[in-house]
């Protein structure tokens, strides 16, 4: 959760979180007006040892004009940290986690519809074994109105929408409202694969995947210099 208890400007808030030795840590943010609090959440990928044992979530806030520590991690925020067993071939076997900017580089960006559409290379696939297993899928994007159509706070109506999905079929829904700003908006929206999105699947391969759809008119981005969008499939015997 960030919470902004002061009052004046919008501020911004971006971060992400370091796995180990990562394989990716891209940043999302976004938008918060005064007395604000917002949950949000994003997640990374990396290899855990003893030469890189920790896990570090890394944020950073803004405004124009600037005022520092004017942003806060609220009380009651959490780090989640699942593992894979370490022996010998089980590497793949119970995480597996795709990312935009791995999949489409740093400079290109994907324009958001009007309708639900995949977002390119956010999609990811592991193979149970036995009956009766589960999987958990986890989705962070962020969105970035090149105008945001929300400009005041407390008025913001225009939305976007994040769906993950398991095997075509939809795991969970996110439907967020675009925090009010001058000019270019930005917005994160996060599945967090919580206890009743848990899917009890037949033994075979699966994949997770990630739609993502705009309610407004106006161009809406992802990746380039804003955001990255990211999905998690975890295995849950």
């Amino acid at each position: 959760q960030v919470r902004y208890p002061g009052s004046g400007v919008i501020h911004f808030w971006s971060g992400r979180v370091e796995v180990g030795a990562p394989r990716f840590a891209y940043n999302v943010g976004d938008d918060l007006c005064p007395g604000v609090v917002a949950t949000r959440s994003t997640m990374g990928l990396g290899d855990r040892s003893d030469a890189s044992p920790s896990v570090r979530v890394k944020v950073h806030a803004g405004a124009a004009p600037c005022t520092d520590g004017a942003l806060r991690i609220a009380v009651g925020s959490t780090l989640e940290v699942w593992t894979e067993d370490d022996a010998p071939g089980c590497e793949g076997k119970a995480i597996a986690a795709a990312s935009y900017y791995d999949h489409a580089g740093v400079e290109q960006v994907y324009l958001w519809q009007t309708m639900m559409q995949p977002l390119p290379g956010v999609a990811t696939s592991l193979t149970t074994e036995a009956p009766g297993e589960k999987l958990r899928v986890l989705g962070v994007v962020e969105g970035t109105p090149l105008q945001n159509p929300n400009q005041v706070c407390g008025a913001e109506a225009s939305t976007l929408v994040l769906q993950t999905t398991l095997d075509g079929v939809i795991a969970a829904t996110k439907i967020e409202v675009v925090p009010a700003s001058q000019g270019m908006g930005h917005l994160v929206l996060a599945t967090h694969g919580d206890v009743d999105e848990l899917r009890e699947v037949a033994p075979g391969p699966h994949q997770a995947a990630m739609l993502v759809g705009s309610n407004f008119t106006g161009d809406v981005t992802t990746g380039g210099c804003c955001g990255d969008g990211m999905i998690a499939l975890i295995r849950s015997w």
